[in-house]
């Protein structure tokens, strides 16, 4: 009996994975965030910070967390004028046609606003392309217990919030059980 249960399990988390494929990731499995440069810098240590088998609670900034990952390598800050690059920001162009007309001009937008596209190569643990977790509520979270939201990513700060394990358990465990 477990090792059907097993199966569906397995099934139901490659089901999630093809339809996240879709929106946030390529099919090396690379998300994306950026360095942006200025007066207000973030991401700046992303290559030291970021190291292999670290683990990223993903929040989706106006949605919530959707994602744990496991880094799997070195981030990669990708170069425009690079062919193998722009072919892997080729797969991400699609979200952001709304807003550029074109893969050039979403491409040279780094260079208008001062940023660098960054890719991560993670292992999905749990996603959710329907599930997000803005809110402590989602989670049944004890409100007596600090809820961290998911801002500390831009500058990749670790939460201070002493419950902010627990609370990873707990998205973990709402991601992997709702499908």
């Amino acid at each position: 009996m477990s090792y059907i249960i097993k199966i569906k399990e397995i099934d139901e988390k490659i089901a999630i994975l093809e339809n996240l494929k879709k929106l946030y990731e390529s099919e090396n499995n690379i998300l994306t965030t950026w360095i942006k440069y200025g007066k207000r810098t973030q991401n700046k240590d992303i290559e030291k910070k970021l190291k292999k088998d670290d683990i990223i609670v993903w929040y989706v900034k106006g949605h919530g967390f959707n994602s744990i990952v496991k880094v799997t390598d070195s981030p990669i800050i990708f170069n425009i004028e690079n062919d193998q690059d722009r072919v892997i920001l080729e797969e991400y162009y699609e979200s952001w046609k709304h807003k550029f007309p074109t893969f050039d001009e979403w491409l040279n937008d780094e260079k208008i606003n001062n940023y660098k596209r960054v890719g991560i190569k993670v292992e999905f643990l749990v996603t959710s392309n329907t599930k997000f977790i803005m809110h402590p509520e989602i989670i049944n979270w004890n409100n007596e217990k600090k809820w961290s939201s998911g801002f500390q990513g831009s500058d990749l700060c670790k939460p201070k919030n002493e419950y902010w394990k627990e609370q990873v358990i707990e998205i973990y465990k709402y991601l992997s059980t709702t499908l």
